[in-house]
């Protein structure tokens, strides 16, 4: 029987494994199936480094962006909801009760997302910032407020588009709930 290192890998992988291995024995942890590579190591590391060389790779994030039609001057990309709504704002044709329900929703992100450190790949300091914001799909609560968001766009009349990507772009910045990514130029924006 193989080592419990080869339940967590794919099929083809551990058929690779095998074929590269060498029949074991050793009083100690009886008989076991060792690639060439990890003999020496306890089989403690050994689990760790065959997981990590050979296991599955998670499960792709889908990633989500809320947009409007109007294009960004600087970018060049479509605008994201936050951005239309301060312009919204400016021009004074909020209604009171959409003012405030935006009021509330603006001032939970402020309080519940963290701002990315960096939009731009490089790190020099005067760098364009040119990667975009997108929700995890698993960020359920985010993506629910940015609904309501919408609904208030809806209704002054500005059509939204939702996107739904799994490859973003270069990614720049990762937490729990977003990412910022610098678009493939096959992603859309």
């Amino acid at each position: 029987m193989p080592p419990a290192a080869l339940q967590c890998m794919n099929i083809r992988a551990r058929k690779a494994v095998l074929r590269a291995a060498r029949l074991v024995v050793t009083p100690r942890h009886g008989c076991a199936y060792v690639p060439r590579q990890f003999l020496w190591r306890t089989p403690q590391v050994l689990y760790i480094a065959l997981c990590r060389k050979f296991a599955r790779a998670p499960l792709p994030h889908m990633f989500i962006r809320f947009i409007i039609h109007a294009k960004d001057q600087n970018s060049g990309r479509r605008r994201g909801l936050f951005q239309a709504m301060s312009d919204l704002e400016e021009s004074g044709r909020l209604l009171p009760h959409e003012q405030e329900q935006y009021d509330a929703i603006y001032n939970w992100f402020r309080e519940n997302l963290k701002k990315p450190r960096s939009f731009a790949r490089s790190s020099r300091p005067h760098a364009r910032n040119v990667a975009l914001s997108w929700y995890k799909d698993s960020a359920t609560a985010y993506i629910a407020k940015m609904h309501d968001v919408s609904r208030i766009l809806d209704a002054r009349g500005i059509a939204v588009e939702v996107l739904h990507v799994e490859r973003p772009g270069y990614i720049v910045y990762e937490d729990a709930h977003q990412v910022a990514a610098e678009p493939f130029k096959e992603t859309a924006t």
